[in-house]
């Protein structure tokens, strides 16, 4: 912003000097025509070069307070959009937060859920194994005293029982170490729990202090804007809203907290109830070891059994779970269904927006084009007429050059007139009548040399007037150009900023209407200049007109000096007067060539100034231009920078999180192997059990690693077909989301592709603008040939052309020092606007770090929902953005 506003006051400046330098042509043109008072067409000329002058003057007010009002109706727009920003920002925070806390809360729900039903099912286990036990005790004991002959039969059938009661154990073992580690996971699950109720109370602090920081914000708009204060307040709404559900939340947490404690004393019941049925089941078993021998054979047969019902148990299980997690699966996309519909109806409605934005655009530029190029065509038409005054300025001079001629051999014919008085001094008296007759002839030729001379300082005056009106429309054409450009450059700040609000959009068509007024104007004015050209024309006429006069009159002149060389005799007193005549009519046409010389002078320096102030102009266009493209190039690569370092973190996270878990589970293994290594030194029965939970183990921790996976990232075509099958519907939304995402990821590709065009198009025509401008004109050849004649002609004045060679010199080299210090004056504007806009970077990041810092470390990776399927993958966008505008969307 301080750039610009240097940039700003460099221009005041620069109008300042242009309001300054035609006051002072005014001045100028004012004591020119102070000796030509009289005359009614300097009168006419006056008044209308005043007019002129005061509007002139209107046009450049008007135009400032326009300036201003655009300048302060920009500044208000940033910031209105800045805070609407960092508001929206701030919202979309908060829910992001909301629904990350929901889910993992849902998450530790449903596992509360799933081990306070396993631990039912174990105490039910439990309770029915000690039952058989003692029924089982019961009836050995009846049988033995009622029948001793059946204790072969007996003995099968409590070898039986007691395989099956081995079972049975050893289930009760599996389950009670599968609560040992559901009690671990209960642990974890709690200190997680606490862990998230403590970020759920920071997160709530700070969107306190951001709510509180908003009202603050909101309360301060209030007073300047009465159109942002309705909007602002539906925002305080919303974000008490938003307090109410985080309390909810807090709440919710606090229940969950409390149940995780009485799960925790439950389980520590139930712990405690496992030991002392493992003491129960330890003295049953040194019982029941010296009957073991016995039933061996009865035993192989029901391990058969029970190896079989164990290979079908887990495959039930893993069935059952797998229909779980389809259940879920398909419900959460369910949910990703609705929010993609909904951001894909937003998505057309935006586009929709913005396509008919750019048309509108399309159209205005290109009448701008088109009136552009009129004007150009208006100012090459006032060039040619101005060759042409050229023109009939040398041939003005040509004319002057002959009649000196002329008086020159008037002059040798009155020498010889002196030598032949001596003989004709007899004739004179005869001759007086006649010689008073010739002195009434030369004072008419006087008067129409006079009138002449008149006629040619009015030429000289209005071919001054038409080279300033020239030089007025060059500048006004110039301006005229700067400001076109300039609100070129607003049109893209306007396209850059589409996602802007109505009141944006207003001032936009505003700033349309005043160009559209602008070029009116400009119109006008064209027309005044063909009018005046018009003018000019007929003027032009009337001097050919009176110049055919004065040749007629030349020729009578010839005819009179024949008969005067055979008539005159003694003319001493008409010589002397014509010779006074004559020297103050030389010292006259010295004193007009030094005034024309010194107008000369004048219009080449002020036609350097000028080109020199156009190249520089031209030089900095275009290094704006390149700049702005550069940081636009630079602004995308720093965005897909930062997309890869978020998708970067977002998977080291989850590889992190893999790593944990596959830690915590191997830990967890060789705790199980050390205890199992204890037991097997004393249970060399349990040996081949212990191998074969070992391995289930295994099993199951791959069948979890893969659906984990699957889960991350799915790539199971039978998932795909079991979905065709169940729910056709689902697998066409999700093909067609597919087909979406890749129809967006072409269009994109084809905008990019167009901006980079129109981008090489813009550079294009500048250059070839430049190279135009540059290039010699073919009426520069003509001039040239014009002044190649002239110089065979003067070469008597060359010690005058070396004075004025020698001032011109210095001239040029005070131009070259100005352009100089105007060119280090440039370098150090773009040196302080390069430092503005990396200050500017910096302090962007720094505030990206400081509001995502804290919320990445506390969420992780963020939560987009992702639909995948066999080896490919859709992510749905958040936010949709176009490469063309940056940031605002933008």
């Amino acid at each position: 912003m301080q750039h610009v506003k240097n940039v700003m006051s460099h221009l005041e400046a620069g109008k300042d000097e242009a309001v300054l330098r035609i006051e002072r042509e005014r001045q100028k043109v004012i004591d020119l025509l102070k000796p030509v008072k009289g005359d009614p067409r300097a009168d006419q000329f006056l008044l209308e070069y005043e007019a002129h002058y005061e509007k002139l003057m209107i046009s450049e007010s008007n135009r400032e307070k326009m300036r201003k009002e655009v300048r302060t109706l920009k500044a208000n727009r940033d910031v209105s959009t800045a805070r609407s920003k960092a508001v929206e920002d701030i919202y979309r925070q908060t829910d992001e937060n909301v629904a990350n806390l929901k889910r993992e809360v849902n998450i530790v729900y449903h596992q509360l859920i799933e081990l306070q039903e396993e631990e039912d099912k174990s105490r039910a286990d439990v309770g029915g194994l000690v039952r058989q036990v003692r029924d089982m005790k019961d009836l050995i004991k009846e049988r033995e005293q009622a029948i001793p002959q059946n204790k072969v039969r007996l003995k099968g059938k409590m070898e039986e029982k007691l395989h099956d009661m081995k079972d049975e154990r050893d289930k009760a073992v599996r389950e009670v170490d599968h609560l040992k580690e559901g009690f671990w996971d209960v642990g974890t699950l709690q200190t997680r729990l606490e862990l998230q109720r403590i970020r759920i109370e920071e997160k709530t602090e700070q969107t306190k202090e951001d709510s509180s920081r908003v009202g603050n914000e909101i309360s301060k708009e209030s007073e300047k804007r009465s159109r942002v204060k309705s909007a602002l307040q539906d925002a305080k709404d919303q974000v008490e809203a938003r307090q109410q559900d985080m309390e909810d939340l807090q709440k919710e947490v606090e229940n969950t907290s409390q149940d995780c404690r009485i799960i925790t004393d439950k389980t520590r019941a139930v712990v405690i109830s496992a030991e002392k049925i493992n003491m129960d089941m330890k003295s049953l078993s040194s019982k029941l070891r010296t009957k073991n021998f016995v039933y061996g054979a009865q035993m192989d047969c029901v391990q058969k059994l029970q190896s079989e019902v164990d290979y079908l148990t887990p495959e039930y299980k893993r069935r059952k779970h797998e229909t779980d997690a389809l259940k879920d699966q398909n419900a959460h996309l369910d949910k990703v269904k609705r929010v993609i519909r909904q951001k894909t109806n937003d998505f057309d409605s935006r586009k929709s927006k913005i396509m008919t934005k750019k048309e509108k655009e399309k159209k205005i530029n290109t009448a701008l084009i088109e009136e552009l190029s009129e004007t150009k065509r208006k100012f090459e038409r006032n060039i040619k007429l101005q060759t042409g005054y050229l023109r009939e300025r040398d041939f003005l001079r040509k004319h002057l050059m002959r009649q000196r001629a002329t008086m020159s051999k008037n002059k040798m014919l009155y020498n010889l007139h002196q030598l032949a008085s001596k003989r004709l001094t007899q004739d004179n008296t005869l001759l007086v009548g006649q010689g008073e007759d010739q002195k009434r002839v030369m004072q008419k030729l006087e008067a129409e040399r006079d009138n002449y001379v008149k006629q040619a300082v009015t030429t000289i005056h209005k071919g001054m007037k038409v080279s300033e009106k020239e030089r007025r429309s060059m500048d006004v054409v110039f301006y005229y150009m700067r400001l076109i450009a300039e609100e070129e450059m607003t049109m893209m700040e306007m396209q850059n900023m589409y996602e802007s609000t109505r009141n944006e959009h207003v001032i936009y068509n505003r700033h349309i209407l005043q160009l559209k007024d602008l070029m009116t104007n400009l119109k006008a004015k064209t027309m005044a200049m063909q009018y005046e050209a018009q003018k000019l024309v007929q003027e032009r006429d009337y001097r050919d007109e009176c110049i055919l006069h004065e040749t007629m009159a030349s020729q009578k002149l010839s005819r009179q000096t024949f008969i005067l060389r055979v008539n005159l005799k003694d003319l001493k007193e008409s010589n002397t007067r014509t010779k006074v005549i004559i020297e103050n009519q030389d010292m006259e046409e010295k004193k007009m060539i030094k005034i024309t010389r010194v107008m000369k002078q004048e219009r080449i320096r002020e036609v350097k100034g000028l080109e020199l102030v156009i190249r520089d102009v031209d030089g900095l266009d275009l290094a704006l231009t390149r700049r702005h493209h550069e940081l636009h190039d630079l602004y995308e690569h720093v965005k897909l920078r930062q997309s890869l370092l978020e998708k970067g973190e977002n998977m080291y996270n989850i590889r992190f999180k893999e790593h944990t878990t596959l830690t915590a589970n191997l830990r967890h293994t060789r705790d199980l192997r050390k205890a199992d290594q204890k037991y097997r030194n004393n249970l060399d029965n349990l040996q081949d059990c212990v191998k074969f939970l070992h391995g289930e183990i295994e099993k199951v921790h791959l069948r979890s690693k893969r659906l984990m996976e699957e889960l991350s990232h799915p790539r199971n075509i039978h998932r795909w077909r079991n979905l065709l099958s169940r729910d056709p519907e689902s697998y066409e939304s999700i093909g067609s989301m597919r087909r979406l995402r890749r129809q967006i990821q072409e269009k994109v590709d084809l905008t990019t592709e167009t901006t980079t065009k129109v981008h090489l198009l813009d550079r294009e025509y500048i250059a070839h603008t430049t190279r135009v401008l540059m290039q010699p004109s073919p009426e520069t050849v003509m001039q040239l040939k014009i002044y190649k004649q002239d110089l065979n002609t003067r070469f008597v004045q060359l010690k005058q052309l070396t004075i004025e060679m020698t001032t011109l010199l210095d001239d040029k080299s005070d131009g070259a020092a100005r352009s100089k210090a105007i060119q280090h004056k440039m370098q150090t504007i773009g040196d302080m606007w390069l430092k503005l806009m990396a200050k500017e970077k910096k302090q962007a990041q720094q505030e990206r770090m400081k509001v995502s810092g804290p919320l990445s470390r506390l969420l992780g990776p963020s939560g987009t929902p992702q639909i995948s399927g066999g080896s490919e993958s859709m992510v749905v966008p958040t936010k949709i953005t176009s490469p063309r505008f940056g940031k605002g969307g933008q």
